[in-house]
């Protein structure tokens, strides 16, 4: 893990255009598309919310397995949990009254406290007696 650190630390650029390709890939994705490779078949699940469209592509130079074919698809979506974090968690008025107090907050004048001279920022010139009673 550290040797991973080392090389993203060290390679910056790399790093941010890597993280750059894999947020545009899933905007380029739609959310119902799942990819699943088992065996020698890849097999490519749309999923509407309510039902499961499978397509079987054959990976060509690759032997099917027995321990790797899985049985059929339950009649549910096994990925519409993922879709569930773009559901919104607000109401789209209440959203947009906080958005435009926020941009509003953002434009109001800066009030700065009137400065006052401190009387005692730095010590005395001199200390007490070294032999005050």
């Amino acid at each position: 893990m550290s040797a991973l650190r080392v090389l993203l630390m060290r390679h910056r650029r790399f790093a941010a255009l890597l993280l750059a390709l894999a947020l545009c890939l899933k905007a380029l994705v739609p959310m119902g598309y799942m990819l699943d490779a088992t065996g020698a078949t890849l097999t490519m699940r749309i999923c509407d919310g309510q039902t499961v469209k499978t397509v079987q592509l054959a990976i060509p130079g690759k032997k099917a397995d027995p321990d790797t074919t899985r049985a059929q698809e339950a009649s549910h979506c096994p990925y519409t949990a993922l879709g569930m974090g773009g559901l919104p968690g607000a109401d789209p008025l209440l959203l947009a009254a906080a958005i435009a107090f926020i941009l509003l907050l953002g434009f109001a004048p800066l009030v700065s406290p009137a400065l006052r001279p401190i009387p005692f920022v730095s010590p005395p010139l001199r200390g007490p007696p070294a032999l005050a009673l």
